[in-house]
Parts: structure tokens; sequence; C-alpha cells
């Protein structure tokens, strides 16, 4: 491999998104840096995506398609770790774009400073003719070293890395015994990030660049809020709650966030062995939480009642209130 050219493999997974699916990989294609392969792995689309792939194959020879039945989008992203070739990766949803010039920039940061393990550029959410950075991106770069400042980063008050997968380049070695879980497929990013940074010494924060995140009102985060979906959110929520409980990071929002997320998925998906343990774990830590200032919402209601409790009440509110729909 050329080391002052290494090769970046781009993972796309792809799921009915023929709509954005020419601009996004055309935005990785039209990059100045060339020393790029893009891995596309189509996850059973129905739509025209699986076409769109093969002919990105035929007419460009640094792109590959693998296709597969719908699995979700982590195994189709494990698909694609698992035939990068790249010294480095990076993630990219289908209908999202890298800005002209990402590539090639922070490209030349990683081979200038071979000890940077992940490189995050600017995330910016594109909405129509809105744009917004990240809202508490850095403005200047910045350099994190070791795993308790990075969980800190992530997770913290003052939080300034974003929690998806996308926007960063790794070095491929982290990936070599990591695979996504795939058990989930909503709120599946953010959850794995703690256990990446386990694998990582140095994060650099560039502020070149830009993954433009487009909002669609038909994406995966904007569409029909199922009960999968929410089973999934109180997982990622329980998850998040116990690396802030591992690291003392913001645990009391963190706390409030996986109690209200536990209840929500109780009154939707019914009584779950899974979320019964849970919110048995979220209620040994009550008293600690309850003593925290300031006291938020579900602590309020935890000094009345247990979480299971009120899981169980709002799973019979609902119901009564639907009952001619259950």
């Amino acid at each position: 491999m050329n080391v002052i050219d290494p090769l970046l493999s781009v993972i796309i997974p792809v799921y009915n998104a023929g709509k954005y699916l020419h601009r996004s990989v055309d935005s990785v294609l039209n990059q100045s840096y060339t020393s790029v392969e893009i891995i596309l792995v189509d996850d059973g689309s129905s739509d025209a995506s699986a076409k769109i792939c093969d002919e990105y194959v035929r007419v460009d020879k640094r792109v590959r398609c693998f296709h597969q039945g719908n699995k979700g989008v982590n195994f189709a992203r494990n698909v694609g770790l698992d035939h990068a070739a790249g010294e480095y990766i990076t993630f990219m949803d289908a209908d999202d774009e890298i800005a002209p010039g990402t590539f090639q920039m922070n490209m030349e940061i990683l081979i200038a400073q071979s000890d940077i393990d992940i490189l995050q550029y600017p995330e910016i959410g594109v909405h129509g003719a809105k744009e917004k950075l990240w809202h508490n991106y850095p403005s200047k770069s910045q350099t994190i070293d070791g795993l308790e400042n990075m969980v800190e980063a992530l997770l913290g008050e003052n939080a300034v890395i974003p929690g998806g997968l996308c926007g960063k380049i790794y070095k491929r070695e982290i990936w070599k015994n990591l695979r996504l879980r795939t058990d989930m497929r909503f709120c599946e990013d953010m959850i794995m990030m703690p256990q990446v940074f386990k694998h990582v010494n140095k994060f650099f924060i560039s502020v070149i660049g830009a993954y433009r995140y487009i909002w669609h009102d038909d994406s995966a985060c904007h569409s029909e809020y199922t009960p999968a979906k929410c089973f999934d959110a109180a997982r990622s929520a329980y998850g998040l709650y116990r690396v802030c409980l591992e690291y003392q990071v913001n645990v009391l929002r963190y706390w409030n966030n996986a109690v209200k997320a536990c209840i929500n998925a109780w009154s939707f998906c019914g009584p779950s062995k899974e979320l019964k343990t849970y919110l048995k774990e979220l209620q040994r830590n009550k008293e600690c939480m309850c003593s925290t200032v300031p006291v938020h919402r579900m602590v309020k209601l935890a000094r009345i009642l247990t979480p299971l409790r009120a899981a169980w009440i709002k799973w019979l509110l609902v119901r009564i209130l639907f009952l001619n729909k259950v």
C-alpha cells in the first residue's frame, strides 16, 4: 500500500435510497482525494437501488457492491467492514453527502499525524435550504487523548463529539476485532462509540470539510415511530446510562433518559423481561439520583413510584385509553 496516499474505504449501506444514491456516491467519487474505494451494500432494496449500485460497479473500478436480504443497517456495515481493503475506513449513509475537499485535506492531516486513530470532521444538518453545524462543534481543531476524556467529550454536559458513526475517519485496525450489534435497527450508532473508544488512544477533531446530513421526511429517523424503534431507543438509552455510570459522566441526565425511554417502550411494547431488567437496575440507583441536583422530572416521579411501577401504570393507561384499538 502506498503510505503517501493510503486507501480510504467508504462503507455505504443502501436500502431503498434510489432517489438520493447518485448524489451521495458522486459526492465521494468527485472528491479531489482519489485513493478511495466505495463499498455499497444493498440491504434487500425493493426500488432501483440495486440496479444503480451495479451500474456504478460497471463504470468505476473504485466501486464494489454486495447484495443481501434485508438484515438492517448494522449488518450491512459489518459486511462492508469484512471486505474493506483501506488503511482507513469511514461510514456514510446513502442519502447524505461529503462536501468537496473533505477527504483530501483531512487525509493529509492523518498522513502527517500517523498517531491519530480517529478523525472527526464537521457534521452539518441540511433541511431544505437550511443548514446548521452540529450544535456544539468546536470552532478550532483539537486533540482528545485517553478513554475517559473521549467518553466525557461524547456524553458530557458540554459534549463536542457527535455521536454517530458517520463523519469520522477511522484507522482500519480499530475494527479488527469489532463489529456492530445487529439486534438494533434504530439508535444503533451512538451506543457503539464508547466500545470503539476502548481501542483508541488519540481522537482528533478537525474543522475542515463537512459531512452533510440530509434530513428527509421519509428517512428512518423521521418515519413512523414503531414499537421496534421504541424498544431500540430504550436499549440505546440504557446502554449509554451504563457507560455514564461506569465513567461517572453526566449520570443524572442519562439516568433520566433511560427511565423515560424504558417506560415509553414498556407502554408501546408491553411487559418484557429485558425492559424489566433495565427498570430494576435503574431503580437500584434511584436513591443516588434523587440526592443529585438538579432534580429532573423522572427523578421526581421516582420519588413517588419505582420506574417499574410507573411503567406498569403507563402501560395500563395506554390499554384503557386505546381499548377499542387493542
